[in-house]
């Protein structure tokens, strides 16, 4: 199976740093958890019962001018691409950490090679991504895996702060009975949701991208009466000004 990356970085090994401006930028080690998990350290971090439910990843394959397009003014269209596989990367490692079942959902399908790598390195599955726009893939992605599964929690891959234990406590969440979780972020969207059933009203004429889809979700939550929690606030890496925070994250 493949395991060339996307162009520029073929021959670097995963986890490689980022380099930008001389700085390195350098992603965790994946370690293996078997029944368990580990922290950011390597170090096991609990032997998780939670597996029932599934971890959704939605990745963009990592094409020049198609991923990180709001990077491309900063970084080049090369450049932001080569940071959005690294950045799915990091993503991957930090879910596996979790002993959760985790499916990669890819776009604008799962052939580029990259994704080929992915299943190479890491225990994920890969499926596709379906709809006019992300609303319509989520929910899709929702009812898909809520048909096999009692919960599903949903991640991009732009939260370079998230941990498997904010993970891990969501999974405990959504077990304990909550209908959904909300992992709020910085800009106004959020950077996790976790459901219990489908719902198309949670993702129906949202205007994505914008600073009012975490408050306009809230009140749809509200509306459905349904019960949820939220977790602690994160910054996402979708604009040039969220940069220099990358090099301040501790991942």
């Amino acid at each position: 199976m493949s395991q060339r990356l996307t162009k520029g970085h073929e021959n670097n090994p995963p986890y490689s740093p980022f380099f930008k401006g001389g700085n390195l930028f350098p992603f965790p080690p994946f370690r293996k958890g078997g029944q368990g998990g580990f922290d950011q350290r390597g170090d096991l971090i609990g032997d998780f019962q939670m597996k029932n439910g599934l971890l959704l990843i939605f990745a963009k394959a990592p094409l020049a001018g198609y991923a990180k397009r709001r990077l491309i003014p900063a970084l080049g269209a090369d450049k932001a691409a080569l940071l959005h596989g690294r950045l799915i990367e990091q993503t991957l490692a930090t879910v596996a950490a979790t002993g959760i079942p985790v499916e990669l959902w890819c776009a604008p399908d799962a052939s580029h090679p990259f994704f080929a790598g992915c299943i190479a390195r890491y225990p994920i599955t890969l499926r596709c991504q379906a709809g006019r726009d992300l609303g319509e893939r989520m929910h899709h992605a929702f009812i898909d895996a809520l048909g096999r599964s009692p919960w599903a929690v949903l991640i991009g891959c732009d939260s370079p702060a998230l941990t498997p234990e904010m993970l891990i406590k969501s999974s405990q969440i959504l077990e304990q009975g909550c209908d959904a979780v909300i992992g709020p972020a910085e800009d106004g969207g959020y950077y996790l949701i976790g459901l219990r059933r489908p719902e198309p009203s949670l993702f129906h004429d949202i205007p994505w991208g914008t600073g009012v889809v975490l408050e306009q979700t809230r009140e749809r939550l509200r509306t459905l009466r349904w019960e949820w929690q939220e977790l602690p606030p994160l910054w996402d890496l979708d604009r040039p000004d969220d940069l220099s925070r990358l090099g301040r994250t501790a991942v």
